[in-house]
């Protein structure tokens, strides 16, 4: 692991040559200029570490009040080596702060009850990767309990789902049900088929088993 983490880590630049390479590129390109500066004298590597930093101080603060055994020496392990370094990766790239999130529940998650094969792991560390944080904003209010006393007679479950949600999404509703539908996560019905209200509140039935096996690993245990 610390081979792969030390490349995060701000490293000491030849003051002189970045200053003449920059000058030279400015020169030649100068629009160039800002994003090569931000590169070459480390703001670039910075920026990534402080995210890594971020996530690993929120993650120690979860994580102070369990140990174990069986947590301790599942870290000494090859298996968690490996997925610390690849989930830290993805941490430092990602420039979305609810995402980087998510890594750090998939790493709390993954320390505090280590069960699984490491080729699941990897598969729902990918999954992340792929899904929007909107996408998984609606994977978990598909999942919500339904109401027990719903309003009105009848509805629909985008009825339901504006309700649980955000007004700020709901135009996304259609595009972002069509994502978890193409990652194997959801196999949604209709949004605007008119049914009971307690019917349209079941929308739980909706979300696959790769869908539920993710909130597994993003929801604190």
């Amino acid at each position: 692991m610390s081979e792969g983490i030390e490349g995060l880590v701000p490293t000491n630049d030849d003051s002189s040559k970045v200053i003449e390479l920059l000058s030279l590129i400015s020169s030649a390109v100068p629009y160039l200029g800002g994003p090569l500066s931000n590169i070459l004298s480390g703001q670039l590597v910075k920026r990534r570490f402080e995210r890594v930093d971020g996530c690993l101080r929120n993650l120690a603060t979860r994580l102070d009040r369990h140990q174990s055994d069986v947590t301790e020496n599942y870290v000494k392990t090859e298996e968690f080596d490996e997925l610390l370094e690849q989930t830290l990766r993805r941490v430092s790239e990602e420039r979305n702060e609810e995402k980087r999130k998510l890594y750090q529940s998939f790493l709390y998650h993954d320390i505090s009850l280590p069960q699984g094969q490491y080729d699941d792991k990897m598969k729902m560390l990918r999954l992340i990767e792929q899904v929007s944080p909107r996408g998984i904003m609606l994977l978990k209010a598909l999942n919500y309990p339904p109401d027990p006393n719903p309003p009105g007679w009848g509805g629909s479950p985008g009825d339901t789902l504006r309700r649980r949600l955000d007004s700020g999404i709901h135009q996304y509703i259609p595009e972002l049900l069509a994502e978890l539908n193409r990652l194997g996560m959801a196999r949604a019905g209709g949004l605007n088929t008119m049914m009971t209200s307690g019917g349209a509140e079941e929308l739980h039935n909706w979300i696959q088993p790769l869908g539920t096996e993710l909130l597994r690993f993003i929801e604190s245990p």
